[in-house]
């Protein structure tokens, strides 16, 4: 966070850092943000599938992009790593050393980022695809 508010300082813009705050909705935050007219934009990290942070910008016209993408907006602009690209190769490439069963850990489905990435790496291992028992999931 630090290089990124120093290259916005350079350009002539300043970097504000929220959290959520037990007594204030994230809503609330951003709506006084923008009825003060604080910010032009938004960074929404930690994108969920059903995000709020998103209806709320985009039925104000307030720019923004997210950081990961979701199942639901897939009109928005986004930054993210290729979650999908990586687990269709991981899969590919146990496939060929002839792994057949898997053991596959990953969190939660709410998390945003993790959109598509189940599916490709089931892909990428191809029909000898096999997940083995128990399925655990990390919260």
């Amino acid at each position: 966070m630090r290089e990124t508010s120093l290259e916005l300082s350079r350009l002539g813009y300043h970097l504000i850092l929220t959290t959520d705050e037990p007594h204030n909705s994230v809503i609330d935050t951003y709506r006084v943000f923008t009825d003060k007219r604080l910010v032009d934009g938004f960074v929404v990290l930690d994108l969920k599938n059903e995000d709020e942070r998103v209806d709320f910008l985009k039925l104000r016209n307030i720019p923004f992009v997210a950081v990961g993408r979701n199942e639901k907006d897939k009109d928005i602009s986004f930054v993210d790593t290729d979650n999908e690209g990586g687990a269709y190769l991981a899969g590919k490439h146990l496939a060929r050393k002839g792994s057949r069963m898997f053991s596959l850990l990953t969190a939660q489905p709410i998390k945003a980022f993790l959109y598509g990435g189940n599916a490709a790496f089931k892909s990428g291992a191809g029909n000898e695809f096999h997940l083995s028992r128990p399925q655990w999931r990390l919260r």
